[in-house]
């Protein structure tokens, strides 16, 4: 089953000072949130979302290696290593909830325990019809920190982003068998590496 490998829970949101997503260019196209992974495979990302009016099109939370320090300036550096399934917008509503978001097929890349970003980005909508991003600017307190895109820039910030990270981790049973849980949209599979057997 996926394993939460690091978070930043909802309780910490300010809705008041929440980030505005959208193409207009006086607005951001995404943000980001630095976390420390675990030795496994990348599973899903969750973000506290909602909307503001009626913005439409597709949003997808993606991985990328950072420059600068974790927890003090990091940012998104390069290509993303890993895009989840697009989300549909038009679905969310005017209240706040967590929305996950699912790396599949290729995109369930391998991770190491190190630092790594993950982001939400978007880039419909406009001026009046965005997607708000569960934030917390008065007292971040996690051990990564935010960054923020106004294409094509990201920028490093102090703020933390709501945000869930899980991953397939490798387990080893009593028989000394590796087991792996894979999940895919609309099954399951289990295999089982024996040792020694």
């Amino acid at each position: 089953m996926a394993t939460l490998v690091d978070s930043y829970d909802e309780t910490h949101s300010e809705p008041a000072n929440a980030f505005y997503i959208s193409a207009y260019v006086g607005w951001l196209q995404g943000v980001g949130q630095c976390f420390t992974a675990a030795t496994g495979k990348l599973y899903s990302a969750k973000f506290y979302l909602k909307k503001t009016n009626s913005p439409t099109g597709n949003a997808s939370a993606k991985v990328y290696a950072y420059t600068g320090t974790p927890g003090v300036d990091a940012k998104p550096t390069g290509a993303a290593l890993a895009t989840s399934a697009l989300f549909d917008v038009a679905t969310l509503t005017t209240d706040f909830q967590l929305i996950e978001f699912i790396f599949s097929g290729a995109e369930r890349i391998q991770l190491s325990a190190i630092n790594y970003i993950v982001t939400f980005e978007y880039t419909g909508g406009d001026v009046s019809n965005v997607v708000n991003v569960g934030n917390d600017y008065v007292s971040p307190a996690h051990a990564g920190n935010g960054s923020f895109i106004q294409t094509p820039t990201w920028t490093a910030m102090d703020d933390d982003v709501i945000f869930y990270l899980y991953e397939i981790i490798a387990t080893i049973n009593n028989e000394s068998s590796i087991e792996w849980i894979l999940y895919d949209t609309d099954f399951e599979t289990v295999e089982h590496v024996l040792r020694g057997k």
